[in-house]
């Protein structure tokens, strides 16, 4: 499995971009428009990837952050659920407004979305409300020594602990990677 591409964006469609990585492979990526316009022409990035093989195609499908990615895989989960129609679902809802959407049983805001009918926002907030926690849930504290130091350090500079709680937990969602210590704070800072 393709976990992770890294490359030059050489080309950009409707929907997707051709990643050229050092080895001089290009790879078309199906995108959502949201991604598409984070992506610079020419400029180097890394999509989390996910390849879905069919009778007639193998595509891959790119997402520039991990929480995206799986979003989308727990979307395919459900019986009705595409990638065409996952896709859709994360170009119009942010990964944390589709999990309050589902926490919430907000079948209006799922069926919102083209495509989405409310018998399909019925079953998705069914079969992805426990999963969905799981994959939300905030960080362990007791266990998450660098998450302790990094809330001790905020709350020492003069931010509300329970604001810098939850940077924290939206800074490590949506990192590629565990950040060490210092990372952790810069990140929370900057985002301020």
């Amino acid at each position: 499995m393709i976990a992770y591409i890294k490359g030059k964006v050489t080309h950009k469609g409707d929907d997707h971009v051709v990643l050229e990585t050092n080895d001089g492979v290009g790879y078309e990526v199906r995108v959502t428009t949201y991604t598409l316009g984070m992506l610079a022409y020419q400029r180097e990035h890394q999509l989390f990837t996910h390849l879905v093989i069919k009778d007639d195609a193998h595509i891959l499908y790119g997402f520039t952050q991990r929480s995206e990615k799986q979003c989308f895989l727990a979307l395919l989960r459900v019986k009705t659920i595409g990638p065409g129609s996952a896709m859709a679902l994360l170009a119009a809802l942010k990964p944390e407004t589709l999990h309050q959407a589902i926490l919430q049983g907000d079948t209006v805001t799922i069926s919102g979305v083209k495509g989405i009918g409310p018998k399909a926002a019925q079953r998705i907030i069914f079969e992805l409300r426990s999963r969905m926690n799981a994959m939300f849930s905030p960080p362990d504290e007791g266990s998450n020594k660098v998450y302790e130091e990094a809330l001790a350090a905020l709350t020492k500079l003069g931010i509300p602990k329970s604001e810098a709680s939850q940077a924290l937990q939206r800074v490590q969602l949506h990192a590629t990677e565990p950040l060490s210590l210092p990372e952790l704070v810069r990140a929370v800072l900057e985002k301020r």
